[in-house]
């Protein structure tokens, strides 16, 4: 399978090719021709993709021939290492191909070292370090996981059952609420703001905190018509639901995602229709 898309960040780069122990002065593993089979790899996501722990590691086939791809993936301490992804292709001297892969739980505890691609032949198996944007953005994602995991460990977030449409054009607005249920811990929960999406904004027009002392809390979430009418944005939106909080729990900070569920992106598309009459 050859995937060609436009990513957000994914650009090729040229590396060496590290031996199974790592070192980064050597060549492809034991018994490889180096300079027949090198790759270099970046890591990147589609508009659609990002937010979320799916994405594209790209291969380069550096060398002068054929290179088999039966496995791709990522050695890094910041996941499940290794990480290997099967796969059937061979990629001609000189072809780039996209591999889709889902990223394992982040490993929280730690992550230094070189984040490392990894390509196996087969008969070898080919290491090289990603590209800077490649490795930038999965060192995000990372962070973003990790602070997603600590997080849904200490609270719970749901959405209301009950919205509210209001208004036309303008303000057109959906009011409901967001239910916060305390997991573990008595920190001081705080909502510092909202994110919407390229077809909806989000505001908080009311209470804000989840108190020491309190296990749950509702908090007024406002969803309100972004700024597009026009009929190729409402159908072509890749991730109009791609929603984000920020919070404080105690002096931590934090950002997570939040999808509304179905009974909310139901009634959303009228929300759309009563901005854009």
């Amino acid at each position: 399978m050859r995937l060609v898309a436009a990513l957000v960040v994914l650009a090729g780069a040229s590396g060496c090719v590290l031996p199974e122990s790592g070192n980064p002065d050597g060549g492809a593993s034991p018994g490889v021709n180096a300079v027949r089979q090198s790759v270099s790899m970046s890591f990147g996501q589609l508009p659609s993709q990002v937010g979320t722990d799916h994405g594209l590691l790209r291969v380069v086939n550096t060398g002068r021939d054929g290179l088999a791809v039966k496995r791709v993936g990522l050695d890094w301490v910041g996941y499940a290492r290794p990480f290997l992804v099967d796969e059937d292709n061979v990629l001609r001297a000189g072809e780039t191909v996209d591999f889709p892969v889902t990223l394992p739980a982040p490993e929280c505890t730690g992550a230094s070292g070189p984040v490392l691609g990894v390509v196996d032949t087969g008969e070898a198996r080919l290491r090289t370090r990603l590209d800077r944007e490649g490795t930038v953005l999965l060192r995000r994602n990372r962070r973003q996981g990790c602070t997603e995991e600590f997080t849904v460990e200490r609270l719970r977030i749901e959405y209301g059952r009950s919205w509210r449409l209001s208004g036309h054009g303008a303000s057109a607005a959906m009011t409901g609420d967001l239910r916060l249920s305390r997991v573990t811990g008595r920190d001081v929960v705080r909502l510092l703001g909202v994110e919407g999406s390229v077809l909806y904004d989000l505001g908080l027009p009311g209470r804000r905190t989840l108190s020491s002392g309190s296990s749950t809390t509702t908090v007024p979430l406002r969803i309100t018509p972004g700024n597009r009418c026009d009929e190729h944005a409402h159908s072509q939106a890749t991730a109009p639901f791609a929603f984000r909080l920020a919070l404080t729990i105690g002096e931590r900070h934090a950002s997570v995602s939040l999808p509304p569920p179905p009974h909310v992106q139901a009634k959303a598309p009228t929300l759309l229709r009563l901005a854009c009459r």
